[in-house]
């Protein structure tokens, strides 16, 4: 058997990352960054076109088709530990061009509060 440090040092540097975050991984490590939920069934095909769009730029984004309320997809996505859950619909197209998304920051050790911003 061959003894490599620098596989200690990795399993090391796993190991002080994993407590540190304590499971809720920064976005440019987590497996989990976006999750896009349709407000209603009838807005899925615009929840699949943003997460093609977030595919396409290289992160991995998946959509909740699932038949749960609202709140239980939000819930899902919160203790699921997605870095972004964004909530897309069509209903605001006639006051802005184009759709609209809701996008929440779920919180991290390094930011308390659970930002809200209105992307259109």
């Amino acid at each position: 058997m061959i003894h490599r440090a620098i596989l200690g040092s990795l399993e090391r540097f796993i190991a002080i990352i994993t407590e540190n975050f304590a499971g809720k991984w920064p976005f440019w490590l987590n497996p989990k960054q976006v999750m896009v939920i349709p407000v209603a069934m009838k807005y899925a095909d615009y929840a699949n076109s943003v997460a093609q769009k977030f595919k396409d730029a290289g992160l991995f984004a998946e959509v909740d088709e699932s038949a749960n309320t609202l709140n239980k997809m939000i819930r899902n996505a919160q203790v699921g530990q997605w870095s972004f859950v964004m909530g897309t619909s069509t209903f605001l197209a006639p006051f802005f061009p184009g759709s609209s998304c809701h996008l929440s920051l779920l919180p991290s050790p390094s930011t308390q509060p659970l930002v809200t911003l209105l992307l259109c």
